[in-house]
């Protein structure tokens, strides 16, 4: 949930940046998508762990 609202909070701040700067954008857009694999990551974690413990809270 944490990496979710910190992507939000990563998308406000592009949308805020965009009428101001391209260098700042192209650096939100990279945490952007730095936080997007993050989310991936987790999310393919918990699919692998209920594959194999289908009882948990993965």
């Amino acid at each position: 949930m944490e990496l979710l609202r910190t992507l939000w909070l990563q998308v406000a701040n592009l949308r805020a940046e965009i009428a101001r700067d391209t260098l700042a954008n192209d650096e939100v857009t990279g945490r952007i998508r730095a936080l997007c694999q993050d989310i991936a990551r987790q999310v393919d974690a918990a699919a692998t762990v209920r594959m194999i413990a289908p009882g948990s809270q993965a």
